[in-house]
Parts: structure tokens; sequence; C-alpha cells
């Protein structure tokens, strides 16, 4: 959906600014010490800071802002976001543990999540899945175009605000779930379109089975990894798609819209 609105194949929720801030909001409770009074505390904060970064999207978008200018927006809040990801991980490095387990939540992955994380994270991915896949229709006809889309009945302004609406709760339910997950974003579309146009309702759930399935796989290889120690998730993630984004640009052969 984001892909479509904005016609660009590689955009992804970490291009709104969202999963920084879902990350701040994590790194926050550990650096503070709320994550060791409460399992809740580092899920439910980072859920918060996601959805504080899409509200500021969400006024942007009220005020009729371009998708052009809302995505240099989320670049901005990206760059905010990952500064003070810095600085408080800057803060921390006296303290060995605390900047250990920050670094690990930075690098995405599995590995000590429990049912906590994925209570605080499945609620609003139900959420953002089901505002998404009920726009199945406009996002067909916006992809022949804004003008298009309206000549078609569709109501573009609304359109493009529930999609930075489930963008955001999808993304703070990652943040909130598994840490900072890279790449995933623009790999699973990819492997699901190919080089054919879909219909948005069976790409989406095609995407959502194939998305969790590459996790899973990845997270698996990630954990069997010859080493002293397992590969984390978003370092292994992005090491398998970024040869593949790297193809595609090298080639003559465009991405799907």
């Amino acid at each position: 959906g984001l892909q479509t609105w904005l016609r660009n194949p590689i955009a992804e929720p970490g291009v709104l600014g969202i999963s920084s801030w879902g990350s701040l909001g994590a790194v926050l409770a550990l650096y503070s010490g709320l994550s060791r009074a409460t399992p809740w505390a580092q899920p439910i904060i980072a859920g918060a800071a996601a959805l504080l970064a899409l509200c500021v999207l969400l006024i942007a978008a009220h005020r009729g802002q371009s998708p052009e200018r809302l995505l240099m927006l989320g670049v901005g809040l990206g760059g905010i976001g990952a500064s003070l990801v810095s600085l408080l991980l800057s803060w921390s490095l006296p303290d060995w543990k605390a900047s250990r387990q920050i670094i690990a939540w930075l690098l995405g992955g599995l590995d000590g999540r429990t049912w906590v994380h994925a209570a605080a994270a499945v609620p609003l991915a139900l959420a953002g899945m089901a505002m998404l896949f009920a726009q199945h229709r406009g996002l067909d006809a916006l992809r022949l175009g804004v003008l298009e889309a309206e000549s078609l009945g569709v109501d573009v302004r609304r359109l493009e605000w529930r999609i930075v609406v489930s963008t955001g709760l999808l993304a703070g339910a990652a943040a909130a779930g598994a840490g900072a997950i890279g790449v995933v974003g623009i790999i699973v579309p990819y492997l699901v379109r190919g080089s054919s146009a879909l219909r948005h309702g069976p790409w989406l759930v095609r995407a959502g089975l194939v998305g969790a399935l590459f996790l899973l796989l990845a997270d698996l290889v990630a954990r069997r990894a010859p080493g002293s120690s397992e590969i984390q998730l978003g370092v292994l993630t992005g090491l398998l798609g970024a040869p593949i984004l790297l193809r595609r640009l090298l080639t003559k052969t465009e991405f799907a819209e």
C-alpha cells in the first residue's frame, strides 16, 4: 500500500520515521530501567513512540501535504529518532549491561521475546492489517494514478490518510515486538509480486504470510549459523535483502508498481 501510494518500489515504513521512533521508545525503556521494573514497559513505550510519530504525519496529511512532502517529513522524523537513539546509547556506554541490551534491540531479533511483547504488538498489527485490507479496491484504483482514481469515485485524500494510519500501526507493532528489523518491507513485496501487478486484496494476504514465513526462516538460520554467538536477525535480513536490491538496481528490469 505504501509503495502504491508513493509510487516508489523501495518505500517501506522505515522511510516514514515510524520505525525509528518505535526503536527510540524501546531504547528509552531500557535506558531508564523501566523494562526491568515491568516486562510491559518496553513494548508499550515502543508502540506509544511509534504512534507519536504517526500523529505528526496525520497532522501533516490532514493539512493536505503531498505524498512527496510527507515522505520528506518522515525522513526528517526518522533522522530525529535515530539521533536520539544514538544519544541514549552514548549515555549508556558506562553501563555495559544496559548498552548491550540497547544494541541487541537495535539489531532486531526474536530471541528473548515473550507473550508480553506479542500481547502489546498484536492489537496494533490486527488494527493496521484490517484498515489496510479494507482499502484494497482504492489501492487498485490508485495504481492507475490520482486523477484516474478520483474519476472512479475514490476519495484519494481519505485513502492516503488511511494508508498512513495503517502503516503506522503495523510499523509500531513490529517495533514493539521485534525491534528494528529492516529490508523486509522492501524484499517481501518484491518476492510476492515479482514482475506482475496483482490486485491488492490477494497481494496483501500473500505479503503478510510470506513476510511471517521469511522472518521465521531467517530467525532459524540466524540461530543455527556457525560462530561463537548467533547472528542478530536484523543483521541477517540486511545481508539477505541487500543483494536482491542491488541486483534489481543493476539490471534493466524495473520493480513492478
